[in-house]
């Protein structure tokens, strides 16, 4: 389109520059070229893309994106599907061209008990030519099959991008979570240092247990050892990371700094209109649904014969008396007749329609599956959003609320430790599982994406929205 524009632009400003020396009817004429070479432009780039869908549903960080794009560029699976697309393009002619005409030569009527070619009249060596001509549009319906098969195989290869485009970008949403994990764990690590710090001092005064001191210690080394597990699973995270990109498992790429809190409010209706509409499995099979409809038509047109031409040549010689005999040609025609055509082109009339309305039946079963796969990933986001709320809101500054009161009331000895160590464990826990659910939800909105086709999902820019 800029090529276009630039052209455009480029005959406004001559025009423009050498407008004094040009008459009023040839510079209106300039002009209007090159309005029209920009309106065209601009109409081109407009019908031209491709649409996208009418809702946003994930954001993605920069990172992330050139992660999806990486993965697109080196997947292995992905290099397949792009090949299986060229090699069903290629198909498209092929099908659709005429049978490579024959050639043959022969020598008829030779006598066996000399072998003579000037002894007999009818002796005479051949050149035949011949054509089969196909009848009744089939030709044409073969292409038709081609293009519908073709059209399939692409959606194919449009289902593997955003299959492999939510894998990334869930298994980046987990990566996150195992380092929000590890974080967590440091974080009460440190907290029950103190709490290890207030009971020694406790006890120094004669105001405690030295089995608090030893019970904070024993939870602290637990937390050492979730801690350990927690950064080894972090670590073989990364790693299949690294492999979904096409790099080799140790060479994963920077770990994500964290989980994102921003989400987009999503439109039911608008979801389940852009699921019809740009969902790569239901397309594909309505491309399967043309494709079985241009197989009918070609099973049809098969009553149609094909038309066999032919020409022949033959040369002979003159008697051995020396009398000229003259050369022969022949002209030949030829078809089958569909004398069987009841059991054999009726019966792939029907097979071919019972193979639509097999497909047509499969269509209908995966629209059902899909909306159900729509709204049961729409109440997960739903639940998930207000579980969030719930623990940002609710359970962890009560959580927390409820340590800073017993680690007040345990100095003046109104709690003991074990109390103190409860308040500890369920603020631990409130805070992994408030990660557990974010990462959910994100990872929830992924799949949202991918069922819908949202391209958004796959690295496009966030203009066309």
């Amino acid at each position: 389109m800029l090529t276009y524009m630039e052209n455009g632009m480029r005959i406004i400003s001559q025009t423009i520059s050498k407008g004094h020396h040009l008459p009023v009817l040839q510079l209106v004429k300039k002009m209007s070229k090159a309005l029209l070479i920009i309106t065209m432009s601009i109409v081109i780039y407009v019908v031209g893309s491709p649409q996208p869908t009418d809702a946003q549903i994930i954001q993605l960080d920069p990172d992330l994106v050139s992660h999806i794009q990486e993965a697109l560029a080196n997947n292995p699976d992905l290099a397949a599907w792009r090949n299986r697309v060229e090699a069903a393009n290629e198909r498209i002619p092929q099908v659709g061209s005429w049978p490579d005409p024959t050639v043959g030569i022969s020598i008829a009527n030779l006598p066996t008990n000399t072998f003579a070619f000037d002894q007999e009249a009818m002796t005479a060596a051949w050149i035949k030519v011949g054509q089969r001509i196909p009848l009744g549009g089939k030709p044409k319906a073969k292409s038709r099959i081609a293009e519908s098969n073709f059209e399939a195989i692409q959606i194919g290869q449009e289902d593997k991008i955003f299959v492999i485009a939510r894998e990334v970008t869930q298994t980046w949403y987990d990566w996150a979570y195992w380092q929000e994990a590890v974080k967590t764990v440091d974080i009460n690590i440190d907290l029950l240092e103190n709490l290890i710090a207030a009971a020694r001092r406790k006890y120094e005064t004669g105001r405690g247990l030295q089995q608090d001191i030893l019970r904070a210690e024993t939870e602290r080394t637990r937390l050492e050892d979730r801690r350990v597990v927690l950064r080894q699973t972090s670590l073989t995270t990364g790693r299949r990371m690294a492999v979904l990109l096409g790099r080799h498992p140790d060479n994963p790429p920077e770990s994500p700094g964290g989980l994102s809190e921003a989400f987009i409010a999503v439109n039911r209706e608008i979801l389940l209109r852009d699921l019809l509409k740009h969902n790569p499995s239901f397309n594909r099979i309505k491309a399967e649904v043309d494709a079985t409809e241009a197989r009918i038509s070609f099973a049809r047109r098969n009553w149609w014969p094909d038309l066999n031409l032919g020409v022949g040549y033959g040369y002979r010689q003159d008697s051995p008396e020396g009398m000229e005999r003259p050369d022969f040609f022949t002209v030949s025609a030829g078809f089958s007749i569909p004398l069987y055509g009841g059991r054999k082109q009726g019966s792939a009339v029907e097979e071919a329609k019972a193979i639509s309305r097999e497909i047509v039946e499969q269509m209908k079963s995966l629209e059902l599956e899909l909306r159900f796969a729509l709204e049961k990933l729409l109440d997960e986001d739903k639940r998930l959003g207000e579980q969030t709320t719930l623990y940002r809101e609710g359970v962890i500054p009560q959580a927390e609320a409820t340590l800073d009161a017993a680690t007040a009331e345990y100095t003046v000895g109104r709690v003991d430790f074990e109390a103190l160590l409860m308040a500890e464990t369920a603020v631990y826990n409130a805070q992994l599982d408030y990660f557990a659910r974010l990462r959910d939800r994100l990872k929830t909105r992924a799949a949202l994406s991918a069922l819908v086709g949202d391209e958004i999902l796959i690295g496009k820019s966030e203009i066309n929205h």
